[in-house]
């Protein structure tokens, strides 16, 4: 019997709550349609008392002003959202290339005109300057010995033959 109370009690506890979310709701509606009605009521009387020429470059502002509008609001929401790794890669590569004045087009034509007795002369000349310069460390003669070990041609491997 006490149950039965209680789920009575809790109910009409609800429908109250709901009937002021209601009311709330209706009370909201009047004033929003008590606002319409006036500024409705003010367009008409301003409408009425404006020239023809006057309304249609209101309404060409307002149409200019929408699509304003919405060219913001969709800059506003790319803004919010996170740049995926693929635009983040790509916005970064097209900072590089216009601060660097570098196209990759050109990269491609240049690696395509380069050939094998070119890149020999370029080596032979690294080592001349290399060979002439003094090494300033310990650490660049070893990395130094190591170049020469790497790039020595040895008669056994097919590379050289």
């Amino acid at each position: 019997m006490r149950m039965n109370e209680q789920t009575a009690r809790d109910a009409e506890v609800a429908r109250i709550h709901v009937e002021e979310e209601i009311q709330g709701m209706i009370d909201n509606l009047d004033k929003s349609n008590e606002t319409i009605d006036k500024y409705l009521q003010e367009y008409q009387e301003f409408a009425s008392e404006l020239p023809l020429e006057k309304k249609i470059e209101l309404i060409s502002d307002l149409v200019k002003y929408q699509e304003h509008y919405t060219k913001v609001h969709k800059f506003q929401s790319q803004q919010r959202k996170p740049m995926t790794k693929k635009q983040k890669r790509e916005y970064y590569m097209a900072v590089i290339k216009s601060n660097l004045g570098w196209r990759f087009k050109d990269f491609k034509d240049l690696l395509k005109q380069l050939d094998r007795d070119d890149l020999n002369q370029l080596w032979a000349l690294v080592k001349e300057y290399l060979s002439i310069r003094r090494t300033s460390s310990d650490k660049e003669m070893e990395l130094w010995v190591e170049l020469k070990k790497m790039y020595e041609p040895d008669p056994e491997d097919q590379l050289w033959t």
